[in-house]
């Protein structure tokens, strides 16, 4: 019952005082009218910069022109289980994570074109939250595998264009789901525009969908590779990536060194987009191969596989616009599909798909507010059900420069883990800044 109070007064005190903020000039890209990521952003840049241009003018009196900028990434919520969930807990939890990344771009002090370097400091504080729920996929994506605390140089990669951006390469220790597998941006990784937000959901199958999520490296367990995208055209592009796979056997590679010992995570894949129609959108088909004998202990049986296989497909697509010129207000929606071969690993198929509203409230134009599904088949293997569905709605409220408050209420009919869990109803409150 305290939850719910507390909830109600933050609720009734965004709508009070959050007025006062609407009319502000845009200062950042993320703010005009397009959403923001509810997730740790995979995008090669995660903040504005104005933290760091600020801190660069107080110490020097000077505008930063020496082509590196520092960027970064809070995200603080409060999450509760109003139903089902593990009875010996109190079923509420808070989890906090900071991520700062430092880049360099020597195009802007040398004829050193394209370029682009990072590095990239986690920290994450964390809690129980999706295994209190018994979920197979998380509906909080800052949680993930133990260690749940952790700090971690995260990434530190380069990035090259050529050909005028014909040709896109990245190297380093990254999470390859920067540019593959990227249902929430409406534009290829070619376009420099803005690219509205497919969604705000908070659950972590928005980037890393689930029959994926036991093998790509993502967040926040990055890992060491390279990729390359071609585009022929402005509108088509073919990939292909490569990668230390050991996630796939449980290693925590987001805070380990390289390993090169036979378990990589090999894709591909190739999209098109309609980025310059009236309604913009985009879709993409991948596969992908993990490597590497994998086992799973099942009662008294050993189960192994040497290999996994899989395809995914996602698009998204703007379905109508309210105001074009004043701000990317409209309608929005996404989908996911995959499927692979695993005998070994939870999720073996997966449907995801999502709508997304933006600036259709009064006086309102930086909120947004959808709704979104994952479905998730499981593995019999490992998993006494067949299937866990999760839905999920949320409110992105606008409060000042690159902050926002986002409700996002959760529900699970059939919880995935567990001897016989019960329905889960669960409510979060989210803080998210960009800097």
């Amino acid at each position: 019952m305290l939850f719910k109070r507390s909830l109600q007064v933050l609720l009734a005190f965004i709508w009070l005082t959050c007025p006062a903020f609407a009319e502000q000039v845009d200062q950042f890209p993320i703010d005009k009218g397009v959403g923001a990521s509810s997730n740790p952003s995979p995008a090669d840049h995660i903040g504005t910069g104005y933290l760091g241009r600020k801190l660069f003018e107080a110490l020097t009196g000077e505008e930063n022109d020496t082509g590196f900028s520092l960027e970064g990434l809070w995200i603080l919520d409060t999450n509760q289980l109003l139903s089902g969930g593990n009875p010996c807990t109190d079923k509420g939890t808070i989890n906090n994570l900071l991520q700062l990344e430092l880049l360099f771009e020597p195009g802007k002090v040398s004829d050193w074109k394209g370029a682009l370097f990072a590095v990239e400091f986690l920290q994450l504080n964390g809690a129980q939250t999706n295994g209190n729920a018994y979920l197979v996929q998380g509906f909080e994506g800052l949680i993930q595998t133990s260690p749940l605390s952790r700090s971690c140089l995260y990434q530190y990669w380069y990035r090259q264009k050529f050909l005028d951006g014909k040709i896109i390469t990245k190297i380093g220790k990254l999470t390859p789901n920067s540019y593959f597998n990227g249902v929430n941006r409406l534009f290829p990784v070619n376009d420099d525009r803005v690219s509205p937000t497919a969604s705000g959901v908070i659950y972590g199958t928005i980037f890393t969908q689930g029959s994926l999520s036991s093998f790509m490296p993502s967040y926040y367990n990055s890992a060491f590779g390279a990729s390359i995208f071609y585009f022929p055209v402005e509108s088509f592009y073919i990939s292909l990536g490569g990668y230390d796979g050991n996630k796939a056997r449980g290693v925590q590679t987001g805070i380990v060194g390289p390993q090169f010992n036979g378990y990589y995570f090999l894709m591909s894949e190739s999209g098109y987009s309609w980025s310059d129609a009236e309604l913009p959108g985009r879709i993409a088909v991948g596969v992908w191969r993990q490597t590497g004998k994998l086992t799973l202990v099942s009662g008294d049986e050993e189960i192994s596989q040497r290999g996994v296989n899989g395809i995914y497909l996602y698009g998204s697509q703007r379905l109508w616009w309210k105001d074009k010129e004043n701000a990317n207000s409209g309608v929005e929606t996404y989908l996911q599909l995959g499927i692979n071969n695993t005998k070994t690993f939870p999720i073996d198929k997966f449907l995801g798909w999502g709508i997304t509203a933006y600036g259709l409230v009064p006086g309102r134009i930086r909120d947004s507010f959808g709704f979104g599904l994952s479905l998730a088949g499981l593995n019999k293997n490992s998993q006494p059900r067949s299937t866990e569905w999760m839905f999920q709605t949320y409110y992105q409220c606008y409060l000042f420069n690159s902050f926002y408050l986002e409700p996002v209420i959760s529900y699970i009919p059939n919880p995935g883990s567990g001897d016989n869990p019960k329905q889960t109803w669960a409510a979060t409150m989210r803080a998210l800044a960009h800097f």
